[in-house]
Order: C-alpha cells, then sequence, then structure tokens
C-alpha cells in the first residue's frame, strides 16, 4: 500500500508539472524548472517583412508599444490578456496605424512547481498605414 502511494503520488505530480507551464504562451519556449522558474526571455530579433520591387504600399508611422500579462492556474484556470490585439489598438489609438509589422517582445516568466505560471509581456512593433 505504502508503495502504491508514492508511486501514484510521484505520477500525480509529474502530471501536474507540465499543467500551467509557460510553453504555448505566445510562443514562449525556455527551458523551465521542475520547482521554480522565473526567466527573461527576449523574443527573435529577424525581421519577417518582405519588401518588392514595385515599392511598398504603405508609411512607417514609428514604433508602437504594448504590456500585458497571462496567468494559468493548475492548468484549469486561465486570463489575461498578452496578444497583439492589445498593440494594435495602441498603434491605431496613438498613430492611426493600419497594422503593425516586425512585433517581437521580451517575456519574463515565473513559474512555480507548474502549478502557477505568470508570463508577462513587453511587445514592440513597427505601425504602418496602408498608401491608398
Amino acid at each position: 500500500m505504502k508503495k502504491f502511494f508514492v508511486l501514484s503520488s510521484v505520477a500525480l505530480f509529474a502530471a501536474l508539472l507540465g499543467c500551467a507551464g509557460p510553453a504555448g504562451y505566445h510562443g514562449v519556449s525556455a527551458t523551465n524548472g521542475a520547482i521554480y522558474t522565473a526567466l527573461n526571455v527576449p523574443s527573435g530579433t529577424t525581421s519577417n517583412t518582405s519588401f518588392h520591387s514595385d515599392g511598398p504600399k504603405y508609411t512607417v508611422l514609428g514604433v508602437a508599444e504594448a504590456e500585458g500579462s497571462c496567468t494559468n492556474i493548475l492548468g484549469i484556470i486561465s486570463s489575461g490578456d498578452t496578444g497583439y490585439k492589445t498593440l494594435m489598438e495602441k498603434a491605431k489609438t496613438s498613430g492611426g496605424a493600419d497594422a503593425v509589422v516586425d512585433v517581437y517582445y521580451d517575456a519574463r516568466i515565473l513559474d512555480i512547481l507548474g502549478l502557477y505560471c505568470k508570463v508577462d509581456l513587453h511587445l514592440w512593433g513597427t505601425g504602418i498605414k496602408w498608401v491608398k
């Protein structure tokens, strides 16, 4: 009976370990500790914007910034906003942008036993206005 209890406890701990981990939060991937993780993780720095030979059909307005956070408890309860929509709304209200390109971020990840995870994101991007 004691052996069954120990094995069950280990299996339960292993199952819960991944429940609230940072994997899947907007592509944020990092090495996480089994008991405690506190990391700052940058996004990639390569641009995905392509320029065609006939020239751009937009005007660059400047840098847009936004912050957000997302929390996960036990892999059951998730809440927060760390998405592109927040950045886009800021770019629209501050400069009249139609889109945001070249988005990158810094993520701060806090994970305790895989039972509680919080990801704070600071996003940057370039606001553009389409030429009509």
